[in-house]
């Protein structure tokens, strides 16, 4: 089960069933026009929120079926601990035993990264909000567009309620060495020329230095059998 047509499209290509939930109506659209165009069938796309996705009419009945669940976006959208917890507990709720979880987390780091290179004096000029922000992650400065951003180091207490459940099996850095926009010229390679990059960054994308300098974590759960 997958969030984000991309993906969805790119797994069932290969061969897997797939089952895509998108909280934006609009997002699941688009993902229907690129499967028609890609001619490939999706098993089914639902209109969901991850808070309420285990209870959904067409999945109640799907509760430990999955091979692997992807929640590649909407933990970093919630700013409640509460809320996440829900998230997480509904993809145990829906994997099967022995099935895998993949949630991703967009770090404090990222942020700090960016705004050091756009508008640098906003820190000391607003050092009241970043002061709770860097001990919260909680970012509200807009409130059209709040999040949640991890420091790496605190990210296995999000799943300390649930070590009966799941194994961390690992915590990987999405961008590795590369850091922020060090990946800026992959776009002109080709896939046999990406994977060459992948396959070396992904020997250290465990590692605590290469976790501090990404901006997005990849957390690897395995449901206990």
């Amino acid at each position: 089960m997958a969030n984000g047509d991309r993906k969805a499209i790119t797994l069932a290509k290969q061969g897997h069933q797939v089952t895509l939930s998108d909280l934006s109506e609009k997002s699941l659209n688009i993902a229907r026009r690129n499967a028609e165009k890609e001619a490939v069938q999706l098993n089914a796309i639902i209109h969901t929120n991850a808070l309420g996705i285990s209870q959904h009419a067409l999945l109640k009945a799907a509760h430990g079926s999955f091979d692997i669940m992807l929640c590649l976006g909407p933990l970093y959208h919630l700013i409640a601990p509460a809320e996440r917890a829900s998230v997480i507990q509904n993809c145990i709720l829906l994997a099967k035993s022995g099935g895998y979880i993949l949630l991703a987390y967009v770090t404090i780091y990222a942020h700090l990264r960016d705004l050091a290179s756009r508008e640098p004096s906003r820190f000391a000029r607003e050092w009241q909000f970043y002061s709770q922000y860097l001990h919260s992650g909680a970012y509200t400065r807009n409130l059209a567009t709040t999040s949640f951003h991890v420091q790496p180091a605190d990210l296995s207490k999000e799943f300390a309620a649930f070590r009966e459940q799941v194994d961390v099996e690992k915590i990987l850095s999405c961008e590795g060495f590369l850091g922020s926009g060090g990946a800026k010229g992959f776009a002109a390679l080709d896939e046999a020329e990406m994977k060459w990059w992948v396959d070396v960054v992904m020997l250290s994308a465990d590692r605590v230095e290469t976790l501090n300098s990404a901006d997005h974590l990849l957390v690897v759960l395995r449901k206990g059998t």
